[in-house]
C-alpha cells in the first residue's frame, strides 16, 4: 500500500490538538487507516465524502445524555452557583482525598484486621464500615451533581458497582 506519513510528520503539519482529534476519531474497531490520512502537501487525501469526522455518526446515547445533562445544568445556573463551586472543591481538597483513600482502606481490609485479631463483636467494625459507605455515598451524590463528566463514565460504574 502507500507509505503512511509518520506521527512526527503529522504533529509537524497539524500541531498536538489536530492530531490527537483525529486520532480519537478512529473507532475501537476500525483500523488507522479509514482515518483520513494527509498527502505530502499536507492536505487530506480523502474526499470529504470518505471520511470518518464523527459528524454524520450518531452520537453514543450516554453521550447524548452527558451533554443534556451539562447543558440543563449550565443553563440552570447551577453549574457555577456557589454551592456547586463550593462541592467540587471540598470533592478535591487534599483533606478530602485522604479521607476517602483511608476509607477504602478500610472498606477493603477492616473484616479481615479484625478477624485476625479476633476481636469478639461486630459493633465497632459496623460503626467504622457504616461511616465509610456515608463517606462514599456523599461523594458519589456529590461528583454526580458537580462533575458533568463523571455521570455514566467508568468511575461512574464502578463506584455504583461497589
Amino acid at each position: 500500500g502507500a507509505a503512511r506519513p509518520s506521527h512526527l510528520f503529522l504533529v509537524h503539519r497539524l500541531g498536538w490538538a489536530e492530531l490527537v482529534q483525529r486520532m480519537a476519531k478512529i473507532a475501537p474497531n476500525e483500523s488507522p487507516d479509514a482515518c483520513t490520512t494527509l498527502s505530502n502537501d499536507g492536505h487530506d487525501s480523502n474526499p470529504p465524502s470518505a471520511r470518518n469526522d464523527g459528524a454524520a455518526m450518531d452520537q453514543s446515547l450516554t453521550r447524548r445524555v452527558r451533554h443534556t445533562i451539562r447543558d440543563n445544568f449550565q443553563q440552570s445556573g447551577w453549574y457555577n452557583s456557589t454551592v456547586a463551586m463550593h462541592v467540587r472543591k471540598i470533592l478535591r481538597s487534599r483533606a478530602f482525598m485522604v479521607l476517602a483513600m483511608v476509607s477504602i482502606v478500610f472498606a477493603l481490609f477492616l473484616g479481615e484486621i479484625f478477624a485476625v485479631a479476633q476481636v469478639s463483636s461486630n459493633a465497632v467494625s459496623d460503626v467504622v464500615l457504616t461511616a465509610v459507605f456515608v463517606i462514599f455515598a456523599a461523594e458519589f451524590l456529590g461528583l454526580v451533581l458537580v462533575e458533568v463528566s463523571y455521570i455514566f463514565s467508568f468511575f461512574f460504574w464502578m463506584d455504583l458497582s461497589d
